[in-house]
């Protein structure tokens, strides 16, 4: 099993460092996956299409406290491409390893 959770690290870090974002949170600046809703999507889920909806992927041994922290029910801000975002909620995917923080637009004053 260990060589298998090697491996998923190493792919994760290896994709991260192509296509990834830097997100910060609490000072802590990492790399992970960055999604916006696209033009796709607001023709396929119509009404259910939220445009200010986005996510962020990111691996378990990064940000050990967000998950926590927001299903306390804390108000999180996380800044990615220096846009500042809420973490509306923060879910653990089938692997254990990776987790996925959706997140909604901070409106602006």
């Amino acid at each position: 099993m260990a060589v298998f959770d090697s491996l998923q690290k190493q792919a994760f870090r290896i994709v991260e460092s192509i296509f990834g974002d830097a997100g910060v949170w609490s000072g802590e600046a990492i790399t992970g996956l960055f999604r916006e809703p696209t033009v796709k999507e607001r023709e396929y889920l119509g009404d259910a299409y939220n445009p200010s909806m986005c996510m962020f992927e990111y691996y378990t041994d990064k940000w050990t406290g967000l998950k926590p922290l927001v299903d306390s029910g804390e108000l999180v801000e996380l800044t990615v491409k220096s846009v500042v975002y809420y973490v509306r909620s923060v879910h653990q995917k089938y692997d254990g390893k990776t987790f996925i923080a959706y997140l909604e637009l901070k409106p602006t004053a």
